[in-house]
């Protein structure tokens, strides 16, 4: 998302035509995005899923955790998001944290959240999303996935033509999520060259 962007037209016009998945991230535009979505959506709320994602690092507790739920809350004047990913995981080790499904569990007792996500499209990320389907982590899956994942369309690419890594394993992973309930976001479908969010 480039600095500047306004929402003010584009929301609603996508609303008025049936859009009502909206999917933001506390480090899109430095919380800017996630201030104009809310403002785009007020009156909305109820008829609108409303995501957004943070970075929980591997090493961070569950207060922090929720200061940065309450953060996007505020910005996107709502009291609860239908899905909150843990954004660009690349480690297993951030999967792992404790602190991070203690937060989970409390902001769904609390209402904040309805369903917990992991997204990511790093070197890692199946490795990630095994760990997580096998030990029941996550609701929500959102990943990069195009017709560039297909092994023989890379065949005539270097792989730096993409810096999105090629997740080749994903059918398997969305066969998985599939199989046990967790619902599944494709995200990059366009495969735009050099994108990388």
């Amino acid at each position: 998302m480039k600095q500047g962007i306004r929402y003010g037209r584009v929301i609603p016009h996508a609303f008025d035509r049936g859009i009502t998945y909206f999917d933001t991230a506390e480090s899109c535009d430095q919380g800017a995005a996630e201030q104009e979505l809310g403002i785009a959506l007020w009156g909305k709320r109820d008829k609108v899923v409303l995501a957004s994602k943070t970075i929980a690092r591997a090493s961070q507790r569950r207060d922090e955790f929720m200061k940065s739920l309450e953060r996007s809350l505020r910005l996107l004047r709502t009291d609860y998001l239908d899905i909150y990913f843990n954004h660009a995981v690349n480690e297993v080790s951030r999967m792992q944290n404790p602190e991070w499904h203690a937060f989970i569990a409390l902001a769904k007792e609390q209402g904040r959240i309805r369903f917990s996500g992991v997204s990511g499209h790093g070197g890692r990320l199946i490795e990630c999303l095994d760990y997580s389907l096998d030990n029941d982590l996550v609701d929500v899956i959102l990943a990069a996935h195009n017709f560039g994942e297909d092994p023989a369309f890379y065949e005539k690419f270097t792989k730096g033509f993409d810096i999105v890594a090629n997740q080749v394993d994903l059918p398997r992973i969305m066969e998985k999520a599939h199989a046990k309930g967790v619902g599944f976001v494709a995200m990059k479908t366009l495969m735009e060259p050099g994108s990388t969010i």
